[in-house]
């Protein structure tokens, strides 16, 4: 399988540049997105990018640090054929080439759909938006520290009652674990109970939850997980009115009945028009060490954030964060972030 998917990746890297200088100019004045959509005249496969430019601003109480970084240099290509089987493809070439996500997707129906290949597993709400969709510059610790991540397997999705209800669940084989075979099962549901508007605005409610489990710890992020049964839990809710909107998170994972790690996320934020985002958020991470010491010991992080983000054109997003990161000395930092992206997901 990893052969193949070298292979497939090799391919396509090769074609589309072939492709796209073989193509005659018929418009000067035609625009970056524009002739990346018309590769081969049938917008199949489409390409898209994504950049992110940040200068972080860090200070400890004792020192003061100041970085420049490309946090993100990523590629896409999605496309379809017909309309039963579609794709997405997804690297990284910040540095060295990595590797993301493959996915292909078969439409059995109009409620059914199979997701298989490499992919996110089907845990979480924020970890499964697309870099570039995020509100905040970086992931919550919550999303990041608490959940399967990216495996190899399949997936069944379904949508109910005009997608008021749907259903993702999920089978899938460790990464990192030999030798690799299913070991990872993971189901998530979403729920929308409350969709309709009031005074000309609309009113949403969307609550839901996931689970995973495994018996090997390689199937899962490399912290306090020790012995055999994991279990990864979590539920998330978002209720929105006109322009506003508050939005949670919360996760946790126990192994053998002892809880090793859980944590929160909360936003609450308003869009001004357009252009314009705003936002807070309090970011809760708790880590259990019982599995290691007889007595326990609850290291806490607290992270309060502000963010604010500008839209000046259609691809281009400038989002600027405050953060207070409360930990054994207390760190605040300030990121001003640039991002270019077309045809992202």
């Amino acid at each position: 399988m990893m052969q193949f998917l070298k292979y497939l990746c090799i391919t396509l890297c090769l074609l589309i540049p072939l492709q796209l200088i073989g193509q005659e100019s018929v418009n000067d004045s035609i625009s970056f997105s524009e002739a990346i959509n018309s590769f081969l005249g049938l917008n199949q496969p489409k390409l898209g990018f994504m950049s992110q430019f940040a200068t972080e601003l860090s200070d400890n109480g004792n020192e003061t640090r100041t970085e420049f970084t490309l946090r993100n240099l990523r590629f896409y290509f999605t496309g379809k054929s017909g309309d039963k089987f579609s794709y997405f493809f997804q690297g990284n070439i910040n540095g060295k080439y990595e590797f993301l996500d493959l996915r292909l997707t078969y439409n059995i129906s109009k409620i059914f759909r199979v997701d298989f290949g490499r992919l996110k597993t089907p845990f979480g709400t924020e970890f499964l938006k697309n870099d570039a969709k995020l509100l905040f510059i970086t992931r919550s610790m919550n999303a990041l520290l608490i959940g399967p991540l990216r495996q190899y397997g399949v997936q069944l999705n379904t949508s109910l009652f005009e997608k008021r209800v749907q259903l993702t669940a999920g089978i899938f084989n460790g990464s990192e674990s030999q030798p690799q075979k299913i070991s990872l099962v993971v189901g998530k549901i979403n729920t929308v109970p409350i969709s309709e508007k009031i005074n000309g605005s609309p009113l949403e409610l969307n609550i839901g939850g996931s689970s995973a489990y495994t018996k090997k710890k390689e199937d899962l992020p490399n912290y306090i997980y020790m012995d055999n049964y994991h279990l990864l839990y979590g539920t998330h809710a978002r209720l929105s009115y006109g322009s506003y909107w508050l939005e949670g998170e919360y996760n946790a994972a126990s192994s053998n009945n002892k809880k090793t790690i859980e944590g929160f996320a909360c936003d609450l934020g308003r869009k001004f028009g357009k252009k314009w985002e705003a936002a807070v958020r309090f970011d809760w991470i708790e880590r259990y060490s019982v599995l290691y010491y007889d007595i326990m010991n609850t290291p806490v992080q607290r992270k309060f954030l502000l963010g604010v983000n500008w839209y000046p054109l259609d691809n281009i997003k400038i989002q600027f964060d405050i953060e207070r990161n409360e930990t054994t000395k207390d760190i605040n930092t300030f990121y001003l972030n640039f991002q270019y992206a077309i045809n992202y997901e």
